[in-house]
């Protein structure tokens, strides 16, 4: 068998990427060396990543793919942050010590996956629970707090 060109081989993966219509995309850098393929860029969806690595799987003279691409999907940092916010929000109304609170007198911001919280409460009992609760969110990556506590602040254990 007659082994094809690093060249060649990277023309038709790229034809084949434009080709492929669960794929459709320009915008997937290709390279290859000694016939293995390297699938580099960003795509909006996990569906057409496989896709981009089934479709360099097909270019005959292909030995392997590595496949490298990232997946962004669109909106998807502002929708993660409406959903981290609507679950801490309903994990703070369903909890026993500050559902109490009626209403919950905490205030929830999301941005980047960074929670902050306001408000106030009337214990550090209540505060450390806020806190609590907006670690245990996933996608959660830092929680600040700017929770008033009413009450005194809690004495250190010896």
């Amino acid at each position: 068998m007659l082994r094809r060109t690093d060249g060649g081989i990277q023309h038709d993966v790229s034809a084949e990427l434009r080709w492929d219509e669960q794929v459709a995309t320009t915008s997937i850098d290709v390279s290859v060396d000694a016939g293995v393929v390297t699938l580099t860029g960003v795509v909006d969806g996990w569906g057409r990543r496989m896709a981009a690595q089934e479709a360099a799987h097909r270019v005959p003279g292909v030995l392997d793919v590595i496949n490298l691409l990232r997946v962004k999907l669109p909106g998807s940092r502002e929708g993660l942050d409406r959903q981290i916010e609507r679950s801490l929000r309903h994990a703070l109304e369903r909890d026993e010590l500050l559902g109490a609170l009626e209403p919950v007198r905490i205030d929830v911001e999301v941005d980047g996956g960074v929670v902050t919280l306001s408000g106030s409460v009337e214990s550090w009992r209540q505060h450390d629970r806020a806190v609590h609760a907006a670690d245990t969110i996933a996608g959660v990556q830092a929680v600040v707090s700017r929770i008033e506590v009413g009450g005194p602040a809690p004495r250190a254990s010896a």
